[in-house]
């Protein structure tokens, strides 16, 4: 257990949170150099991760934002504050015990402006790997870790062996409830896209930094292709969530991002899966679109999720695609007439005169047979060519041979 605690705080000591007090008004601050940022961010990441592997819990203090909060990969692994890290971190890690920490594979993405950064990656600290998200921002050129959410994604042999026991639940469930008034709109929108995920497919694949963290072991889809496939899978088995406990958001000081989790019951396919997820926007003019994307689950004790089986969203159908967008501009489009039925031609009758016009033309006549050859009575002559005008003249017919007549009375022949 105090592997697993130190894998926690190792992450929560690398991300950052929401604070007990509200955030003030966002800072105006000329923009940065994208690239810099990104250096200048990455930089805060090793920084961490140096203290965290030679047991130095002083200096993070120094690194960690006032308004910090930490979602860990167990039950109970909520971190409410600044303060409550450090407590927990010092009661495991000295200079007696250190836990090195090894980067897999550190991304990190300036949000608008350069003064906030998305950093995700695979670290391995305590004999655990962990997939850790977090949300970084940069106040008079101070990079400081705001808010994380870290993970331990089982394989996916195990974690259908666990659901089959109900003993997935959702990590960090006794997560705060608060939301400062800066990400209070985004929360409303977060709430909308839960019930209609096909925005978030299309926000995350539409930049290449676009980036997916699911529950299970490798479950990793960054830039556009990638997420298009996940979201495909997701749409094609109608996957639906719903929240099921308190949702935490705040926003970075220059109000240009803002973070969003809460503990949700997924349902997709026949699949019910518990789970807390973790959601990073970032403004563009005055919208908010989702960035980075994180789903975690946590393993229990045997039974200890069979509660939430009754919270899971009902099957329903996908919903229909949204209508086109409305262009003002465009002129509306014209009803078709209907069809008229076609009149029928009525010949007319026939004129006085012996004019005729081509309707009025009488059908041609019936073609004449022809006449059939007789043949002529053979001739004298061979050189004769007999033709049709010179045929022979029909034979006469033969008199009809008359009757005997009966003998007579007296018995005298004609010949006396």
């Amino acid at each position: 257990m105090r592997t697993g605690a130190l894998a926690l705080l190792a992450v929560a000591a690398a991300c950052g949170g929401s604070a007990a007090k509200g955030p003030a008004a966002p800072k105006q601050q000329p923009d940065i150099d994208p690239a810099q940022a990104e250096s200048d961010a990455k930089g805060l990441v090793t920084e961490v991760y140096q203290s965290i592997g030679h047991g130095d819990t002083d200096s993070l203090m120094t690194l960690m934002s006032d308004q910090l909060v930490v979602f860990g990969p167990r039950r109970g692994d909520a971190l409410a504050t600044r303060q409550d890290a450090l407590v927990a971190l010092r009661a495991i890690v000295d200079a007696e015990h250190k836990r090195p920490v090894k980067s897999a594979q550190l991304a990190v993405v300036p949000g608008p402006g350069g003064h906030s950064a998305v950093a995700f990656d695979t670290i391995e600290t305590g004999g655990r790997t962990l997939a850790v998200l977090a949300l970084l921002t940069n106040s008079d050129d101070i990079w400081l870790v705001q808010a994380a959410s870290l993970a331990e994604p089982p394989a996916a042999a195990t974690l259908t062996k666990e659901l089959a026991r109900d003993a997935v639940v959702p990590p960090a469930l006794a997560g705060p409830a608060k939301v400062d008034d800066y990400a209070a709109p985004v929360v409303e929108q977060w709430k909308k896209e839960l019930a209609a995920q096909d925005a978030w497919g299309a926000a995350l694949a539409s930049s290449d930094d676009g980036l997916y963290i699911g529950p299970g072991q490798g479950d990793v889809a960054r830039g556009k292709q990638d997420i298009k496939r996940a979201w495909k899978k997701r749409t094609d088995a109608n996957t639906r969530e719903v929240a099921i406990g308190d949702v935490t958001a705040g926003s970075t000081p220059d109000g240009r991002m803002a973070w969003v989790s809460a503990p949700v019951a997924r349902a997709e396919g026949k699949e019910m899966l518990p789970l807390r997820m973790f959601a990073v926007y970032r403004r563009r003019g005055d919208a908010w679109k989702l960035c980075a994307l994180q789903e975690s689950v946590a393993i229990d004790a045997p039974g200890a999720g069979a509660k939430y089986k009754a919270m899971m969203p009902a099957a329903a159908a996908p919903p229909p695609p949204p209508p086109p967008p409305a262009n003002d501009d465009a002129p509306p489009p014209k009803k078709k007439k209907a069809a008229k039925p076609a009149k029928k031609k009525i010949k007319p009758p026939p004129a006085d005169d012996d004019t005729t016009t081509a309707d009025d033309a009488a059908p041609p006549p019936p073609k004449k047979k022809p006449k059939k050859k007789v043949k002529p009575p053979p001739s004298d002559d061979d050189d004769t060519v007999v033709t049709d005008d010179d045929a022979a003249p029909k034979k006469p017919r033969k008199p009809k041979k008359k009757a005997k007549p009966p003998p007579s009375d007296d018995g005298d022949d004609d010949g006396n």
